[in-house]
């Protein structure tokens, strides 16, 4: 699961929640024909407290990048 993942372009270190035909499963998963995969980041606003955890700390760090035409937005960002 991890290399298929990864060789769509998404980082393994920003998923929190993989759903393999409805159910929860890890990185060591063996993909399989007809298998309907859900990938998710960290939820904020759902309890996954049942469900098979990736990492042993979710990601919680929040991170903005704003170029120079953006700047007063960026201030008002990082105030936040």
């Amino acid at each position: 699961m991890k290399d298929l993942v990864e060789g769509l372009g998404v980082p393994h270190t920003e998923i929190d929640l993989i759903l393999v035909n409805g159910r929860s499963v890890d990185f060591d998963y063996r993909v399989a024909s007809g298998d309907r995969i859900s990938v998710y980041p960290m939820f904020e606003a759902f309890d996954i407290s049942g469900l098979t955890y990736l990492r042993p700390e979710p990601l919680r760090e929040l991170r903005f990048v704003a170029d120079v035409h953006l700047g007063r937005l960026a201030v008002f960002m990082r105030l936040a």
